[in-house]
């Protein structure tokens, strides 16, 4: 048990659960119990948090992305003057693309001691469940919402593992601009982790877009996307491929000789090879 006076003149940043009410530490508790306010992204998401493990009594105060340097003035007084102040955010850990950076980096300046209390996040959950090799990748965040930006940036990391998350609108269009650049791809996407309706899946690339347009997949939820990085000899591009296909069609061969000859240089499978050529020969 931490003691009231075992709390420092500081502000925590507190993970709290993505899902399961129960994913959270004792320590969070703890402190979000004896803290004196709590600054949160959405009070009546954070009031349920709090009803479930009956901390009552506390002063909410909102911190999100449309806080201004006001309040960032506001809370640096409050602290200064001795109040112990906790961040959460509506789920999992704060600051993983959630307001937050701009508060931690204005109190730095004063020489606030900032305390975090590790726990729950979508982002490290969907990569230990994955299957993928994740012991150096990249997270992008959200991906932009312009189209060019958007390819812009997958082009830039495509030869990388990289995570992101993405909007149950939006997860198809963005998996097949991924699959137009690298169709012999590994992929993961992560939903509604640790709820009841948890899916974690991967494959490649063609057969999780399938899925998901054949509704195998969920398109609910937020969804947390694993790209695994291509292989030495799996760097070949789709514009390739098919640059490969119309070269040996050119040359008379049969279309299972063309596919065979290019899956065994360039370790694709057949499959997709075959769905290569006939979307564009």
């Amino acid at each position: 048990m931490i003691l009231k006076s075992d709390i420092k003149n500081a502000l925590y940043i507190i993970a709290t659960p993505i899902g399961n009410m129960q994913d959270i530490t004792f320590r969070a508790i703890e402190i979000l119990k004896k803290c004196d306010i709590i600054l949160c992204e959405t009070p009546r998401n954070s009031i349920n948090l709090l009803n479930f493990y009956d901390i009552t009594s506390k002063k909410l105060s909102c911190y999100n992305d449309h806080s201004t340097q006001i309040d960032r003035e506001k809370i640096l007084k409050q602290i200064s003057q001795g109040k112990v102040i906790a961040l959460i955010s509506d789920a999992g850990t704060p600051l993983i693309s959630d307001p937050g950076y701009k508060l931690i980096d204005y109190l730095r300046q004063f020489n606030i001691k900032i305390i975090p209390i590790p726990g729950a996040s979508s982002l490290t959950s969907a990569i230990c469940a994955s299957g993928i090799a994740c012991d150096n990748f990249t997270f992008l965040g959200f991906l932009p919402k312009n189209k060019n930006k958007r390819i812009e940036l997958i082009n830039k990391n495509i030869n990388n593992t990289f995570i992101f998350f993405e909007s149950p609108k939006s997860i198809i269009k963005t998996l097949k601009e991924i699959e137009q650049i690298s169709p012999i791809r590994k992929c993961c996407i992560a939903r509604e982790i640790t709820k009841i309706y948890e899916e974690i899946y991967t494959d490649q690339i063609n057969e999780i877009i399938t899925k998901i347009e054949n509704n195998k997949i969920k398109a609910k939820g937020e969804f947390v996307v694993i790209l695994e990085k291509s292989s030495a000899e799996n760097k070949i591009t789709q514009s390739e491929i098919i640059a490969e296909l119309k070269k040996l069609k050119r040359k008379k061969m049969s279309l299972r000789d063309i596919v065979e000859l290019i899956s065994q240089k360039n370790n694709i499978t057949k499959k997709e090879i075959y769905k290569i050529a006939i979307d564009n020969l």
